[in-house]
């Protein structure tokens, strides 16, 4: 994914950037975020930012917990933004890997 110079995004009425750090654990921090896991949660997670036209400025898997570092827009409110990238992900890993 591109990385994008400019640190603002323009739209029609706004100029703004909107960055959020959502820090996240599965259930009772096992360490499950492994190997295929890991890497089909890291797509999943891409897929959702361009579902979203967000850019994942960092992204950090470990075996038990995720960081990910987001620039979004202003129409979408933090909790929106992190449901979807949570509830897509346990979704499909779920469906995947169960």
């Amino acid at each position: 994914m591109p990385i994008n110079k400019e640190p603002y995004r323009r739209g029609r009425h706004a100029v703004h950037a909107v960055k959020y750090h959502f820090v996240w654990c599965p259930k009772r921090r096992a360490s499950v975020l492994k190997g295929a896991v890991a890497n089909r949660l890291e797509e999943v997670l891409h897929e959702v930012a361009d579902e979203h036209e967000w850019e994942i400025n960092s992204l950090a898997i470990r075996p038990d917990h995720v960081h990910l570092f987001v620039q979004a827009d202003t129409r979408h409110a933090p909790y929106q933004v992190i449901h979807r990238f949570k509830g897509t992900s346990a979704h499909v890993l779920r469906d995947e890997f169960d």
